[in-house]
């Protein structure tokens, strides 16, 4: 059996939808990292105000008052601005820290694709195997017209077969009755 591939056109809109997701990915990373010396400036103020606000506390000089629970007071009233004072400069930090851009998954569609190329690629192999002996077969793979496209044609002796082919995804069982179980 011969194989002939006339176009690869589920291959061609697979190959669009990742250029798709990389032009995607690349202006989320260029505008994080436009962003970065904003962020940076920020975090950079909150520092600042953090370190005004501990040198104030410390400064309070909560030993100086005459009794231990003057002291204990003043010593609680400096822990609780230390701490109010380190939430907004954890939320900035957390914001800077933010994790660069990551490329997305493929979407639905894309794994449609994908799993419809594997399909036909899975389908031309059974094919090959059956048919390797017989060179009275042909196997046109992609064809393709204004009217749309067939996955495969298999032509040989008894005549002109057209194949649609579907690649249907398995769930995993063994997921879905654990989750399943009492």
């Amino acid at each position: 059996m011969r194989q002939v591939t006339l176009s690869d056109f589920v291959g061609d809109r697979i190959r669009e939808a990742r250029r798709e997701r990389a032009k995607r990915h690349e202006f989320d990373r260029r505008a994080y990292e436009r962003g970065a010396p904003k962020r940076r400036g920020k975090l950079i103020a909150a520092f600042g105000v953090y370190a005004l606000v501990v040198i104030g506390a410390i400064l309070m000089r909560p030993w100086a008052s005459e009794t231990d629970a003057e002291a204990w007071g003043a010593w609680a009233t400096v822990a609780f601005i230390l701490i109010l004072s380190t939430i907004p400069m954890v939320i900035i930090a957390i914001r800077y820290l933010e994790q660069r851009p990551k490329m997305s998954e493929a979407t639905d569609q894309e794994k449609i694709l994908i799993a419809g190329e594997a399909g036909e690629s899975r389908t031309a192999e059974a094919f090959h195997r059956v048919l390797n002996m017989n060179h009275d077969w042909v196997l046109l793979k992609g064809y393709k017209n204004s009217k749309g496209e067939i996955d495969q044609i298999l032509v040989g002796p008894n005549g002109v077969t057209a194949i649609e082919i579907k690649k249907l995804q398995r769930r995993d069982t063994h997921k879905r009755r654990l989750m399943d179980a009492p």
